[in-house]
């Protein structure tokens, strides 16, 4: 296969993993709301983070002209939903699972912090993250 073609098959896989990451957001926030008397915060902010996540990967290529490191944006909303739905899990007796999850949300925080934090010419000569091609 050439580059281009890797390159589009690469970013359909990122674009079905991040509607992966909204959908299973939505379906949290469906399971949390019966709690929504007593965490209204919570359950809130991971249905909004879930709009959030299917919105701008939708519409990707109209927030990255508007908003500068929109990728670093979304890791890091990602990054603090997982860790979230990690401490929900947590507190209904969970263990190995809540592990795994704030395990890939400390990852997606860092990372979207990196991109967020650095500009476009630092981050070309600093360590190549995964995902991060040369957004």
């Amino acid at each position: 296969m050439d580059q281009d073609r890797k390159e589009k098959v690469r970013e359909r896989l990122g674009k079905i993993a991040e509607y992966s990451i909204g959908l299973t957001l939505l379906s949290k926030g469906w399971e949390e709301a019966e709690h929504l008397d007593r965490f209204p915060v919570r359950v809130v902010f991971i249905f909004l983070a879930a709009v959030f996540v299917i919105v701008g990967t939708t519409f990707h290529h109209l927030l990255e002209n508007k908003v500068k490191n929109s990728a670093g944006l979304f890791h890091i909303l990602e990054g603090v939903v997982e860790i979230m739905c990690a401490s929900i899990l947590l507190e209904k007796g969970k263990h190995w699972i809540p592990a795994f999850l704030a395990f890939i949300g400390l990852y997606y925080l860092s990372q979207g912090l990196v991109q967020f934090l650095t500009y476009d010419d630092n981050r070309a000569s600093s360590h190549p993250l995964p995902g991060d091609r040369g957004r």
